[in-house]
This record gives structure tokens, C-alpha cells and sequence, in this order.
């Protein structure tokens, strides 16, 4: 087998790890899926669009009326909560993108890919991002940086028909996949992503398991929700019947006295390290998810040309990616390459540019100051 195939196998996987940081909640065990149709009846279903915008007052894709956003909150509640699953969309539900919004403008020097962790449990069925995570690399010298975008970001939809109405950011990849997603992103913050991989938390706990775990410093408070939250990964793939038989059969939970410096965590546990967030915040997560994010890649860089083969026969089944095999090669090549260690990091929205707060019984980072936020975001990736 040629050295060619070993590295793109490698490099695949490499970019796999880039996106496996999914914030994955805890839903009430034994509970069913919630059907939005059912659950919101009064609710038509969602009729796809074509090319339409996100901004407020934006013309209607099917009437070509102001399509005001409307008090949809049922769903909201639904796409929101923290305990409850909700079932996805066909394709034929979902809308319909086809122009990102892309900004030309942009340097061509970095190249920015949109990294999405999500809750998909049913393969084709639309489902929400709870990690959402700007990859810019640096074409000529191999720099990469991360921007993490909270999932709670306020967002006003206008082209959901009958659903527009304002729900967080990571609806939009229920309601249109990766794409809807990437052209949202653009809107806003006045990028230029064309570029996603995804990848659900299956796969994450597959991943780090493939890579022989992880090295993470915890303090006790984060082995015990380590151990809760490993307790309701066992419950759920136990309830959907997932194959897991090739992860760690035993230990799964951390002892009493395993907490401090460079504990070692399987792949359950260092998923469950990654949704950690009850402790102190949302934002203290999206640190979580970067330093995992770099001890992984760390890890791929010890990893022989079989171990690569394994990895990437084991993983492809968890990755759907619009990059093309000499994009993967290229770009992995570089990030392989580089100092993650001291990557640069930073949160969107900035302090002091939004509003914490609950409106109709949803909490949310509300009126969001778009034009800073797009000027810090662009001044940290370019500057």
C-alpha cells in the first residue's frame, strides 16, 4: 500500500480530531425523541428555500412578503433544551442552500474551516451543533488559530417560512444542515467559510479510543462530572443499541483519588470531560473542547503508518466532509506540521457586546453587537 494512501489516511483522521469536540448533553434517560411536529402541532412543517438570507425583514422565499420573525417559541424550547432530544428533518424538510454568503474580500493567506460537533443519532436526519468551531489556518506558514462560537448566540431566522423566529445559533444546522450553518456564519461575522467536517459524539469517543486516549490535567470536581457524564453515555448507547464492544470494557469511571496532573482518559471519558460544563459555565466548556482539541492532535503525531491505516478505516464511517482529498492532504500536511501547542485561541461574542438573559423562557446571548464581534474575529484571525 503506498506512503500516499498512509498519509491521507492519516490526515483524514487528523481533521476528524480537529472536529470531535462535541458538547453533548444528558437527556432524560428512557426518554423518546421529541417530534417537533408533534410536540409544536400548530407548527407547519419547514418548506425549503433557496438562497435566502438571514437578515431581519428579509424578503420571504415563497411569498416575497417581510417575513417578520414570528414567536415560534415551542420549537425554540425544544431546539434549546438541555434534557430533551428532538427528532431531525428529512432532507426534503430542510432548507435548501446553495450561496454561502461568502466574503471575497478576505485574505486568501488563511483558509478558515468550519468545525461542527453535533447530536446526530439517526444517519441523514438533520440535528443541532453544539460545537461550532473556526479552524483558520495559515497557508504559508502553517499557524493555526481557533475561534469557538457559543452555541447560546441569538439568532434571527427569516427563512424558515412558517418557523422564522429567533432561536440560537445552532439551530441553524437543524434547519439546513452544514451549509445553512456556514452561509449564517459568513452573514454575520463576514466570512469567507466554504469549507466544513463533521462529526458526532459516536465518532469523538471512537476517535480518542483509536488514539490509545488522552493526558488532560482535572481537578476533582471535573472527575466527578467525568464520571456522571460517563454514567449517561453508557445509558444511551445501551438504549440505541450502538455497537461499542472495542472501547474499554473496564474502568470506565474514574477512581477517588484519580484527579490532578496528566490523568489518562479513554475515549468515554475524555468525551465526557469535553461536555463538562455545570461546574462553572459554557464558556469554561469551549476551553475544555480546545484543550482537547490540541492534546488530540498532539497524539497524532506519534502515531506509525498502521496505526494511521487503523485509524482511518476505523474512522471514516463517523465523518461527513465537503473538503476533497488533496484539500485534506494540503491542509492537515500543515497543521501536522505546526505548533498546536500554542495555537491561539479565542470566544465569540467578545465581552460586553451582548445581553445574558432569559426572553420568553429563553436564555440567550441577545442583541449581539455583529460589527465588533466581526471586527475582533477578523482582526484575531488577520492581524
Amino acid at each position: 500500500m503506498s506512503g500516499r494512501f498512509y498519509v491521507f489516511l492519516g490526515i483524514l483522521a487528523l481533521i476528524i480530531v480537529a472536529v470531535v469536540l462535541l458538547i453533548w448533553r444528558p437527556w432524560a434517560s428512557g426518554s423518546d425523541p421529541v417530534d417537533p411536529a408533534v410536540a409544536a402541532s400548530t407548527l407547519p412543517a419547514i418548506a425549503p428555500a433557496a438562497d435566502a438570507t438571514i437578515a431581519p425583514g428579509a424578503p420571504d422565499a415563497q411569498t416575497g412578503d417581510d417575513a417578520a420573525p414570528q414567536d415560534n417559541s415551542a420549537l425554540s424550547d425544544l431546539l434549546g433544551s438541555e434534557d430533551t432530544e428532538i427528532a431531525g428533518l428529512t432532507e426534503d424538510q430542510m432548507v435548501q442552500v446553495t450561496d454561502l454568503a461568502v466574503n471575497t474580500s478576505l485574505s486568501p493567506e488563511w483558509q478558515n474551516i468550519l468545525l461542527l460537533g453535533v447530536d446526530q443519532r439517526i444517519q441523514g436526519e438533520s440535528c443541532r451543533s453544539d460545537t461550532m468551531i473556526i479552524c483558520s489556518i495559515n497557508t504559508e506558514t502553517s499557524e493555526v488559530k481557533l475561534t469557538s462560537l457559543m452555541r447560546d448566540m441569538a439568532v434571527e431566522f427569516t427563512d424558515l417560512g412558517a418557523n422564522n423566529g429567533t432561536y440560537r445559533l445552532n439551530a441553524a444546522n437543524y434547519f439546513g444542515g452544514p451549509e445553512m450553518t456556514m452561509r449564517t456564519i459568513n452573514q454575520l461575522l463576514g466570512m469567507n467559510i466554504e469549507k466544513y467536517v463533521m462529526v458526532n459524539f459516536t465518532g469523538f469517543t471512537q476517535i480518542c479510543e483509536a488514539l490509545g486516549g488522552v493526558e488532560m490535567d482535572i481537578t476533582e470536581a471535573e472527575k466527578d462530572q467525568i464520571n456522571h457524564n460517563v454514567w449517561s453515555q453508557l445509558q444511551i448507547a445501551h438504549e440505541n443499541g450502538w455497537d461499542e464492544s472495542n472501547l474499554t470494557a473496564t474502568n470506565e469511571y474514574l477512581g477517588d483519588d484519580e484527579y490532578g496532573e496528566n490523568v489518562h482518559l479513554n475515549g468515554r471519558q475524555a468525551l465526557a470531560y469535553a461536555r463538562i460544563r455545570k461546574i462553572d459555565s459554557d464558556w469554561e466548556r469551549t476551553n475544555r473542547q480546545r484543550k482537547v482539541l490540541v492534546a488530540m492532535m498532539e497524539k497524532m503525531r506519534g502515531t506509525n503508518a498502521m496505526q494511521l491505516l487503523q485509524l482511518g478505516m476505523t474512522l471514516q464511517q463517523y465523518i461527513e466532509t465537503n473538503m476533497t482529498l488533496e484539500e485534506i492532504i494540503t491542509i492537515a500536511d500543515k497543521v501536522l506540521n505546526s505548533g498546536l501547542d500554542g495555537a491561539e485561541t479565542m470566544v465569540l461574542p467578545v465581552t460586553d457586546t451582548y445581553v445574558q438573559e432569559t426572553r420568553n423562557n429563553q436564555s440567550m446571548f441577545y442583541d449581539i453587537d455583529w460589527a465588533t464581534n466581526t471586527r475582533e474575529l477578523q482582526n484575531f484571525i488577520y492581524y
